[in-house]
């Protein structure tokens, strides 16, 4: 196995497009203008207007070699936010503790003899109930999903549990209302995406595992959002090869009904190849959108529903050279905006949606080699959204600090 990852990001069926994605950016870059101008008027779409960022605050921690996941809490109950980092290539989970100051401390380091070979996503979640937030890791390597303990100032790594998959995307949340969390993953290899019932007392680690045929190979990537407004979770994930995305609509009773969200067609002699998929809630009337990053699709794909599942209408917000690697996203909410996060190769833009279906757009924002799961939260803890992510083909992970729009 170790052969086929002489870097994590050109490998199996990801290779030759991430291969491609990069050369073109370094050739291109230049000529971006005019690309997303010409992309416009065979469109039709308009493109993400909004003042560019002259300044932003960024920070950078290095990491393992291709950081695939962050996760951020309060780990150490100081008040202020820390992150934990899971590196690939070398297999390491990485503690940083938050400072004042927009400052980061370098915590432990776990190596591979203790995470295991080719780790995926962490979460950070209360799996023991202790008022502590723990992690919970997807391994690909191990084929496993892992329950590390927090400790106060280290990690513990409580308990494993064996999956029949490769997994690298993972989301926690209580799907079926019993009062216990439960995991969904998603595989780096295959066609299921794997929903792990928690059977377990408080803190235990024990599972009934239930499959969902995901409509193609290799979904790679899984997140949560209530597409329907019935207050249950959702499963959404995207297809690369066949260049579909979909959701799992959460029917109660451990049940899912699978719907085909969209199926992108052949954009010239480029495929979309759509990586991954978010939902976000637009607006607090209750629309919300299922945004797909493409990465060779120039741009992100916008899917939008009425808040009770259904599909309303799609648009496209145009990437400047070639496409976006990874996203995140932050609801609306108490009259702040939604928030969407968007990697590009070298750089971030955070949009956010205007009342004319236009897109109010941040600028290119500081950031390494194709960033992967960006996470909004408030670090510095000044009431500004702030923006996290790992550079996924380098060492390194990002911070960028708020206010995002409009500087």
């Amino acid at each position: 196995m170790s052969s086929r990852y002489i870097y994590s990001h050109l490998q199996g069926p990801r290779g030759l497009c991430r291969i491609i994605f990069v050369f073109v950016m370094s050739i291109f870059t230049i000529t971006s203008c005019s690309t997303v101008g010409s992309y416009k008027e065979r469109t039709g779409l308009k493109a993400a207007q909004g003042p560019a960022s002259s300044h932003i605050d960024h920070i950078e921690l290095t990491t393992g070699k291709d950081p695939y996941g962050v996760a951020v809490a309060d780990f150490n109950g100081d008040g202020i936010k820390d992150i934990a980092v899971v590196s690939h290539a070398p297999g390491d989970l990485r503690i940083y503790w938050g400072r004042p100051g927009r400052r980061f401390d370098t915590g432990p380091v776990y190596g591979e003899a203790e995470v295991g070979y080719h780790p995926g996503i962490p979460v950070a979640y209360d799996w023991d109930g202790d008022g502590h937030p723990d992690l919970i890791i997807a391994c690909e390597g191990l084929h496993e999903v892992q329950f590390w303990k927090n400790m106060g100032s280290s990690f513990k790594k409580e308990a494993s549990f064996p999956v029949p998959c490769d997994p690298v995307g993972i989301a926690v949340a209580d799907l079926d209302g019993d009062g216990r969390p439960d995991i969904v993953l998603a595989p780096y290899s295959g066609d299921r995406i794997f929903i792990l019932w928690n059977k377990g007392d408080k803190g235990e680690f024990k599972f009934d595992i239930q499959q969902i045929d995901a409509g193609g190979r290799n979904p790679t990537y899984v997140s949560l959002g209530d597409w329907n407004g019935d207050g249950r979770p959702d499963i959404f994930w995207a297809i690369y090869e066949n260049d579909t995305l979909w959701v799992a609509v959460n029917k109660g009773g451990r049940r899912f009904e699978r719907r085909l969200l969209y199926k992108a067609k052949l954009n010239g002699l480029a495929r979309w190849s759509p990586r991954s998929l978010s939902m976000v809630r637009l607006n607090e009337k209750g629309e919300v959108a299922a945004i797909a990053p493409l990465e060779t699709g120039k741009g992100a794909l916008v899917v939008y529903g009425d808040g009770k599942g259904n599909v309303t209408r799609t648009a496209v917000i145009p990437a400047p050279v070639w496409g976006y690697s990874g996203i995140g996203v932050m609801d609306a909410a108490d009259g702040r905006p939604a928030l969407i996060g968007l990697g590009e190769e070298g750089k971030v833009f955070v949009v956010s949606p205007k009342d004319d279906g236009t897109w109010l757009n941040s600028g290119p924002l500081p950031a390494g080699s194709l960033p992967l799961d960006l996470q909004f939260y408030d670090l510095d803890g000044d009431g500004e959204p702030d923006l996290i992510f790992v550079n996924s083909a380098g060492s390194t992970l990002g911070i960028d600090y708020g206010p995002l729009i409009g500087h």
